[in-house]
């Protein structure tokens, strides 16, 4: 990192890592869009977590073939945690390459699951 930023700056690392925020909570409005969608807490850094809660059937259930839908799929990888044995999904905003194009990708790839429920 020294070499980087004595040859750039600080200004550079500092736009990628604001562009990384504005990108989850530009996420974490979005998701809120698509029917029966369940966000956590606001994100403050660059993970988001959010889960579906269909209108019949086990919640946990669904999230897990939503995970695995998103795997299947391929263009995005988002993961899963349990927090207190319910399932949720993350998304985290922190790789260089992720843009807004990735996120509105992502947000298309949920959106064709919960359509086909």
């Amino acid at each position: 990192m020294w070499l980087p930023m004595k040859l750039f700056g600080i200004a550079p690392f500092k736009a990628a890592l604001d562009e990384k925020i504005l990108l989850t909570r530009y996420f974490y409005e979005e998701i809120q869009k698509i029917s029966g969608m369940e966000v956590g807490p606001f994100p403050e850094l660059s993970v988001a977590l959010f889960r579906f809660r269909p209108k019949s059937g086990d919640i946990n259930e669904a999230n897990e073939r939503l995970v695995n839908h998103i795997h299947q799929d391929g263009r995005v990888f988002l993961s899963s945690t349990r927090i207190k044995e319910e399932v949720w999904i993350r998304v985290a905003c922190l790789c260089f390459r992720t843009h807004k194009k990735t996120i509105d990708l992502a947000l298309a790839v949920i959106g064709e699951f919960v359509r086909a429920q």
